[in-house]
């Protein structure tokens, strides 16, 4: 009997000790279910705001589709009420047999009729308009580096660009010849729609 209470005492102690290391993984357990709820919430809202920032995304793309739309239906031609906005826009060239508009893979004329040019000045010719919004044309880094400028006298069908040396003399536009000195333009004007 003596034999038999110290079995049972030996098993109360270690299912006190199992009860023991129970009740900590019992802890431990509870310490990893809060800590997985956290997580849990956390993800939530990572869900929330990604689903906020893909809505945002759709809002910004719609914008971006609609101007680009509106862009595209511009094509060279702004309206505003009852006018009719007209843009000239070119780079000019004399590579030792006049002055042009250059027509290339990397430059595209808009609303030019023509280029002329005369001993004073290049002439800028395009469609009869109603009102001069703005105008300029700037020489490009190679004939900047040389000393030249140019200036304009903008008309309601044509433009003259006159050259001017470093010495701010006017020339002979036709005296100016380089292959890769260009001549920027670029023009607003108004064309009142009957």
């Amino acid at each position: 009997m003596k034999y038999f209470i110290s079995i049972v005492t030996v098993i109360q102690m270690i299912i006190v000790i199992l009860l023991c290391f129970l009740n900590q993984d019992i802890s431990e357990l509870s310490v990893r279910i809060s800590e997985v709820e956290s997580n849990t919430s956390l993800i939530h809202s990572d869900i929330e705001t990604l689903e906020n920032s893909q809505v945002l995304l759709n809002e910004q793309a719609k914008m971006i589709n609609e101007f680009d739309s509106r862009l595209e239906a511009l094509e060279h031609h702004m309206y505003v009420k009852d006018n009719e906005y007209f843009i000239v826009g070119t780079t000019i060239r004399n590579e030792g047999e006049g002055w042009y508009a250059i027509n290339e893979d990397g430059h595209k004329p808009i609303g030019i009729t023509s280029v002329e040019t005369t001993n004073e000045a290049i002439i800028i010719n395009y469609q009869l308009i109603d009102q001069v919004v703005s105008f300029s044309s700037d020489p490009d880094e190679v004939m900047t580096s040389e000393g030249y400028s140019v200036g304009a006298s903008v008309g309601l069908d044509k433009t003259a660009i006159y050259i001017y040396d470093e010495d701010n003399n006017r020339i002979d536009p036709n005296t100016y010849i380089n292959s890769l000195g260009n001549i920027w333009i670029y023009g607003v004007f108004i064309d009142y729609i009957e």
